[in-house]
């Protein structure tokens, strides 16, 4: 998180926009089963549980909107290039799996009393690949 700082604070001073980006969730235990077996297959996995994947990313921008107060921040985007077969975000068996579920995860926690995503119109990005 250090490095983070170090580039939001930059950020800050510059009045530079920043476009945040989930590049992989690189956790085991919300990997699917069949991909917990190498390192590149955790990479790759998307979330078992959505719900906690969009509390996860929810945590990290309330934490860096409020705790932190960075207003750098303009857009966050939950994944990095999906709908590839080489990307993140792949089902169990490999094959890149729908974005709308996770960023319907995302945003029925991004309400505007609670979520300071919303409060801020933080923008969340819908690739383009979408189904």
């Amino acid at each position: 998180m250090r490095v983070l700082y170090r580039i939001l604070d930059w950020a800050e001073k510059n009045q530079v926009d920043i476009f945040l980006q989930q590049q992989f969730s690189d956790v085991a235990w919300n990997a699917y089963p069949e991909l917990r077996g190498t390192r590149k297959g955790v990479l790759i996995s998307g979330p078992v549980s959505m719900q906690e994947f969009s509390e996860g990313l929810a945590a990290l921008a309330d934490h860096l909107l409020r705790a932190k107060n960075y207003h750098c921040i303009k857009w966050l985007c939950i994944t990095n290039e999906p709908g590839w077969s080489w990307s993140s975000f792949q089902g169990p068996d490999g094959k890149p799996l729908p974005l709308a579920p996770a960023l319907g995860a995302v945003r029925a926690g991004s309400t505007p009393s609670s979520s300071p995503m919303m409060r801020r119109r933080i923008g969340m990005r819908r690739s383009t690949c979408e189904e």
